[in-house]
C-alpha cells in the first residue's frame, strides 16, 4: 500500500498517542499531515500561507499525557525555517476552518482532509527560541504539574535542538498567541544548554521513557547525556566516549535490559552502537 499526499521527502513520523488508527508526517513541503489507516489516506494537513512553515519541517511530536476522552493531545514541530509550532485538531481552538476532531473523522467519510493553516502558537522572529535550523523537538512531562489539575496537566513545556549547538528547555503560552500575533509573553525560556560541535542537521535527541535523561550526538561522535533535576531543569552527567566510531550518532534510544539502563543508538556509518549507561561503557 502506498500512500501519496506529501510534495517532498518525509521526515518524520509518529503515531498518535491515544488512537492507533492515526499517525503524523512531517516534510519537506513545509507541511504536517494526519494519516487514518482505516480511510487509507490523509484526513489533516498542517501548514499554508497563514503561519505555516516556511521552510521544511523536520520534526514533530505529540503531547504524551493528553490522554483523556475528553480532549485531543496537541502536536509540535519544527524546522529549518528555525520555528516551533503547536497544532491542535480540536473543534472548538476558534482560529478559523479548524480540523474536526480526529476521533470524528468518520462522520464526514466523503470530505477531503481539512486543511488548518493557522497553529495556535509559533516562535517569533523576534524572540526566536534558536538561530539555525531546528532538527528535534520533544514535548516535556513538567515538574510542576500538580496532579489533577487540568490546567497543570497541559502545560506546554518542551526542549528541541538545533544545529545552533543548543538545546533549549522553554514553554509555550499558547493563550497569548492568535493568528499570528502575540498578546504579552507568549513563551518563556527555562534554560540554554550550550554544546560543542552540534552543526550537523537531522541528528535527533533523546528522552527516556520518564523524561529524566537526554541524550545527543555531536559532530564527533561523541554522545553527551544529562540528567533531570527536581525543578525541572537539566545537569549535565557523564559523556560516552566516541572510542572507535568517528561518526555523528544520527537518532538515539533508551532502552531497559534485565533493568540495566541501556543507551542504543545508529551511526553514520550504518552501524548501530549499545552503550551500558551505568557503567560509562
Amino acid at each position: 500500500m502506498n500512500w501519496s499526499g506529501h510534495g517532498g521527502a518525509v521526515n518524520d513520523l509518529q503515531t498518535h498517542p491515544g488512537n492507533g488508527d492515526l499517525f503524523s508526517s512531517a516534510s519537506e513541503d513545509r507541511s504536517l499531515r494526519l494519516w487514518s489507516l482505516s480511510r487509507g489516506g490523509c484526513i489533516a494537513i498542517f501548514g499554508g500561507r497563514g503561519d505555516g512553515h516556511s521552510g521544511d519541517v523536520l520534526a514533530l511530536d505529540w503531547e504524551p499525557h493528553a490522554l483523556g476522552d475528553d480532549w485531543e493531545p496537541r502536536l509540535a514541530s519544527c524546522g529549518m525555517d528555525g520555528r516551533c509550532k503547536i497544532w491542535t485538531m480540536s473543534e472548538t481552538s476558534g482560529i478559523g476552518n479548524p480540523c474536526f476532531f480526529a476521533c470524528d473523522y468518520l462522520r464526514c467519510p466523503n470530505e477531503g482532509p481539512s486543511l488548518e493553516s493557522w497553529p495556535i502558537w509559533s516562535s517569533t522572529a523576534e524572540l526566536r527560541l534558536h538561530t539555525a535550523f531546528v532538527d528535534s523537538i520533544r514535548w516535556l512531562k513538567s515538574k510542576e504539574q500538580s496532579g489533577g489539575n487540568d490546567e497543570d496537566e497541559r502545560r506546554a513545556v518542551f526542549i528541541s535542538k538545533s544545529t545552533d549547538s543548543e538545546l533549549v528547555v522553554w514553554e509555550a503560552f499558547p493563550e497569548c498567541y492568535h493568528l499570528g500575533r502575540t498578546i504579552g509573553r507568549h513563551q518563556r525560556v527555562w534554560q540554554r544548554l550550550a554544546y560543542t560541535g552540534g552543526s550537523i542537521w537531522f541528528v535527533r535527541l533523546a528522552l527516556d521513557q520518564a523524561h529524566e535523561r537526554m541524550a545527543v550526538s555531536n559532530d564527533a561522535g561523541q554522545v553527551l547525556l544529562w540528567r533531570r533535576r527536581s525543578d525541572g531543569l537539566f545537569e549535565e552527567d557523564h559523556g560516552i566516549a566516541a572510542e572507535a566510531n568517528l561518526v555523528p550518532i544520527r537518532s538515539l534510544c533508551f532502552v531497559s535490559f534485565k533493568g540495566a539502563p541501556l543507551l542504543l543508538g545508529g551511526g553514520q556509518d550504518g552501524v548501530l552502537y549499545l552503550w551500558d549507561i551505568a557503567n560509562k561503557s
